[in-house]
């Protein structure tokens, strides 16, 4: 099932039938029912507005092929012989809507006047599980290594009928935030967080691998080890180490009902030595 800004939602049965649905103002204004040639069966539905092309639906079916049509009209096949498994169709026009193939490349699928299908690769993307198309002619895409890369822009023209995203330069978003403890990944159970450029993790993992005794109350932290004793209360950047106010770049915070500390602080107010590498995204901690 799917459904965009326009109130128009579609979804398949599991016989394989499609409706689709119109609702202008609140008002019932439009149904509609297809199938796929062939008895396919429906892998994914997509919408998501198309703005200069209202009513149309991209389908995906579970033996790869990708299909395209407008309200009432027959879904037509985009790129035979082609194999895709995701699909997501564009917010301006169809012709920015992305779709992955079975290798993991990435392609805008487009759909014109003329009643012909074409598919435009984009350069620079390989491996890819996932394609989303973003607001205007802007795309995020999932790689099998876990990286998240982003392109395009807000360049927005809805009289052009070519692929404004065809050739993008394609930007590595971040990766995964890791943390290393004398040289072994911390296996922390919930992910660190960045926060106004700090590296922020779990309060309770991180001391319990410093050894460290931890008290807690009512958002007041003490953390106790050997003769250093640190002081801390969530949502404030003032802590007081050893009986010395001192002020933190960030405070504690909750995310997700756990409390999130100022990894560098803390690690160096225990006798550790912090290191960051930006381009990982790995924080490493070093007791001696």
């Amino acid at each position: 099932m799917d459904a965009d800004i326009n109130t128009n939602l579609a979804f398949a049965r599991k016989n394989g039938l499609i409706e689709q649905f119109y609702y202008g103002d609140n008002v019932h204004s439009g149904a509609y029912s297809y199938r796929l040639p062939e008895t396919r069966k429906v892998a994914f539905i997509s919408e998501n507005a198309m703005f200069t092309n209202r009513g149309a639906m991209f389908v995906l079916a579970e033996d790869g092929s990708l299909w395209f049509g407008y309200f009432g009209g027959e879904k037509q096949q985009v790129a035979k012989n082609t194999a895709f498994r995701s699909i997501d169709a564009g917010y301006e026009k169809q012709l920015h809507s992305l779709v992955v193939d079975s290798k993991g490349e990435v392609w805008t699928a487009a759909w014109n006047s003329t009643n012909t299908s074409s598919l435009i690769k984009l350069n620079g993307l390989s491996n890819i599980v996932k394609a989303v198309a973003r607001p205007i002619n802007s795309g995020l895409a999932l790689d099998t290594s876990g990286r998240v890369w982003s392109w395009g822009g807000m360049n927005i023209n809805f009289g052009k009928d070519t692929p404004l995203n065809a050739s993008p330069k394609v930007l590595p978003v971040q990766h995964e935030l890791t943390v290393t403890w004398n040289g072994t990944n911390l296996p922390l159970e919930s992910a660190p967080i960045m926060r106004e450029g700090s590296l922020l993790v779990p309060m309770r993992e991180l001391f319990e691998v410093f050894g460290a005794k931890v008290d807690y109350s009512n958002g007041r932290i003490t953390a106790t080890r050997g003769e250093r004793v640190i002081q801390l209360t969530v949502y404030s950047k003032t802590a007081v180490m050893n009986g010395k106010p001192t002020l933190m770049s960030t405070a504690p915070t909750y995310v997700n009902g756990k409390t999130y500390v100022p990894l560098r602080f803390l690690s160096q107010s225990l006798g550790a030595t912090v290191g960051w590498d930006a381009v990982q995204g790995d924080a490493s901690i070093v007791l001696q």
